[in-house]
C-alpha cells in the first residue's frame, strides 16, 4: 500500500514529509521502523528540495512484516552523489545517513527528472549508529551506479 503526496518547495515541506511518514508507518503496521524511516525521508526530501527543481512527490509503501520503501521524486535529472563533507560542516551528510540506515537505496531517472528511493527492513537502527563517524573515510559510495554501490 502506498501514499503519494506532492509538496511545493517551501521551508515547512520537510516537516510535512516527516508527518506523512509517521502517519503511514503507524497505520501500516511498521512503527518499529518509524524513527529510521522519518530520518531517511527527511534527508531525501531535503536533498530534493535543495538540489532538485520544482515540487517533490513523496511516496511511502509498506507491507506487513516487509520492507518500507520511501520514494522522493523531483524534476532534476541530476542523480544524487555521496560526497565528502567537512568535519564541522552543517551539510553534506544526508546520503551518508541514508546509506547507514537503509537496507538499499538507489536512483532512477524518469522522463520528468528522477526518483531517489530507499528501503528499510529493520536491521539497522538509528540509535545504534554514531553519525559523527560517518563520512568519506568510511568507504561510502560516490557517483556512478548508486544502487549497485549500496545494495
Amino acid at each position: 500500500m502506498a501514499d503519494s503526496v506532492e509538496f511545493d518547495p517551501r521551508p515547512d515541506a520537510v516537516n510535512e514529509v516527516r508527518r506523512l511518514v509517521r502517519a503511514r508507518l503507524a497505520g501500516g503496521g511498521r512503527a518499529d521502523l518509524e524513527d529510521d524511516a522519518v530520518l531517511v525521508a527527511a534527508e531525501l526530501a531535503t536533498n530534493a528540495l535543495f538540489h532538485g527543481r520544482g515540487p517533490i512527490t513523496v511516496s511511502v509503501s509498506t507491507t506487513t512484516g516487509g520492507p518500507v520503501r520511501i520514494e522522493v521524486a523531483d524534476r532534476s535529472p541530476v542523480p544524487p552523489r555521496v560526497g565528502p563533507h567537512r568535519e564541522l560542516g552543517t551539510t553534506g551528510r544526508g546520503l551518508t545517513v541514508v546509506t547507514a540506515l537503509a537496507t538499499v537505496w538507489g536512483c532512477e531517472l524518469t522522463p520528468d527528472g528522477k526518483v531517489v528511493w530507499a528501503e528499510l527492513g529493520g536491521e539497522t537502527r538509528a540509535d545504534e549508529i554514531d553519525l559523527r563517524t560517518l563520512g568519506s573515510d568510511q568507504g561510502v559510495p560516490s557517483a556512478g551506479n548508486i544502487e549497485a554501490a549500496v545494495g
